[in-house]
């Protein structure tokens, strides 16, 4: 386009953007990866890649407009991750009170129930 560099810079920032959070999401799920190789019990990983699949689906459905838009992602698709994040809920919701607890904030600070020890 003949743009000037700071135009152009200005013009590829957002991608840049995107691209950097990208990338730190990618070093996230290589690393929860790494952990889901160790040593654990059957259930506990089962748990575990849940977790990880549901944070997974929830930042599609964050983004869902970029993949629609791009063409990554038909309309089926995003019904398909809507399904899926529906799934994992149910397997997680078992495992809520544990998951909360595991992260040992107070009840007074989540001012949930949820995350009470006593359930």
């Amino acid at each position: 386009d003949g743009l000037s560099k700071e135009h152009a810079w200005n013009r590829a920032s957002p991608w840049l953007v995107r691209a950097s959070q990208a990338h730190a999401e990618l070093l996230l799920y290589q690393h929860f990866a790494d952990v889901l190789r160790e040593e654990m019990s059957a259930s506990l990983r089962a748990v575990l890649l849940s977790c990880v699949l549901l944070y997974g689906l929830h930042r599609i459905e964050e983004h869902s407009i970029f993949f629609l838009e791009t063409g990554t992602l038909s309309s089926s698709h995003m019904q398909s991750v809507h399904e899926h994040v529906a799934r994992h809920l149910a397997i997680l919701r078992p495992n809520a009170v544990s998951l909360v607890d595991a992260f040992c904030h107070h009840d007074m600070t989540l001012l949930s129930a949820l995350g009470a020890k006593d359930g």
